[in-house]
């Protein structure tokens, strides 16, 4: 992860709310942190509720709130997942599974 930056820049900050995407441009200050970056926007609502209990990362990759923000980093917020992607990947496979069962059935 990189560690800081000198002059401050720009950011975009992802997340999803009521089901769509939301991808925001922020002004970030010089070293500044996740955390400070995320209780200044609370201060001016800027960042709903949504997003403040949920893990976070900098380009997919996670991230605490004292890893410092660059230029140009790509904040997300990221949703908890409904599923086990391994138990989804299960139930497809059985699903297709007794399909083409049924399917040879009836020939």
């Amino acid at each position: 992860m990189k560690t800081g930056f000198g002059s401050g820049g720009q950011i975009t900050v992802a997340y999803v709310l009521n089901g769509r995407q939301v991808v925001e441009l922020f002004t970030i200050a010089a070293d500044e942190t996740i955390g400070h970056f995320l209780q200044r926007r609370q201060c001016q609502s800027r960042v709903p509720e949504v997003v403040r209990n949920r893990d976070y990362g900098v380009f997919s990759q996670l991230a605490g709130p004292e890893t410092c923000l660059n230029d140009g980093d790509r904040l997300e917020f990221y949703q908890p997942l409904c599923t086990n992607p391994l138990q989804k990947r299960h139930q497809l496979a059985s699903r297709r599974l007794s399909e083409n069962r049924s399917c040879s059935k009836g020939k």
